[in-house]
């Protein structure tokens, strides 16, 4: 195969919704070279992709976490039937906040995967996606979950194979959809999706073992990385990079984002 992940892109890297004009065919990706692509675009727009997360998951995190101060200060009993009249609609609440956050943090993600610059303002602009990522995220988590139910393998397959779901989501496509074209898109990859998400964990627990604090950093790095085999597999441009010397280099101009 004759693909270069380092030419210009050879599409329009102006939002594309895949399936639709000027979305190319799928194309090749590597778990090094994605990873290596994320740790470049954290290093470029650090303020906006570290912040924006820890941002996203300090307001997504309040409601669990005022509930949590309820039940350790003995105003409901742990595990009572008040309690899980209570918990349901709590960790409701804040799926849905996560959701609303969610949009607006794979936008800037893909900007980021494109080569462009991703905005802060985006974090907040997921209310036109809002309903289709919140459905798309509870049935991902059910099917997963029941999944790792039966014996685990089926989840570990069913988790590589609708990885892509709240991408598709963000990008236009409803629960349903989101969902049937990410297991479409992961055909022949699900075993480098599981490669992937290993090394993602990796990055995850060096970012964990940094005090913590670096946890804020590998995040988006692995984010990024998955935006960037989201829009190879659904036949979007991507970022490129150029070798040089010394490794990636910046890229030579930024597109439109996504």
């Amino acid at each position: 195969m004759d693909y270069n992940p380092y030419a210009a892109p050879t599409v329009d890297d102006r939002h594309l919704t895949p399936g639709a004009p000027g979305a190319g065919a799928p194309q090749p990706w590597e778990v090094g070279e994605v990873l290596g692509l994320g740790w470049e675009a954290v290093k470029r727009d650090w303020p906006v992709l570290v912040f924006g997360p820890f941002l996203a998951l300090f307001i997504g995190n309040i409601p669990g976490t005022i509930f949590g101060m309820v039940v350790q200060l003995g105003l409901v009993e742990q595990f009572s039937a008040t309690y899980w009249l209570i918990e349901l609609p709590v960790m409701l609440l804040g799926m849905a906040i996560q959701s609303f956050f969610m949009v607006g943090m794979l936008r800037m993600f893909c900007t980021a995967a494109r080569g462009g610059e991703p905005e802060f303002g985006v974090l907040f602009g997921g209310a036109d996606r809002f309903v289709s990522m919140f459905f798309t995220s509870l049935l991902l988590f059910l099917i997963v979950w029941v999944g790792f139910a039966l014996l685990i393998v089926p989840g570990v397959i069913l988790a590589c194979g609708l990885w892509l779901a709240t991408f598709y989501a963000a990008d236009g496509r409803g629960p349903i959809e989101s969902l049937s074209m990410s297991w479409q898109a992961t055909r022949g990859h699900k075993g480098q999706m599981f490669l992937l998400a290993l090394a993602s964990f990796g990055v995850l627990l060096l970012g964990m073992a940094a005090c913590c604090v670096g946890f804020f950093v590998s995040l988006p790095v692995t984010y990024v990385a998955t935006a960037i085999v989201y829009l190879r597999l659904s036949g979007q441009a991507t970022a490129q990079l150029p070798v040089g010397p010394a490794g990636f280099g910046p890229p030579p101009g930024r597109p439109p984002g996504f």
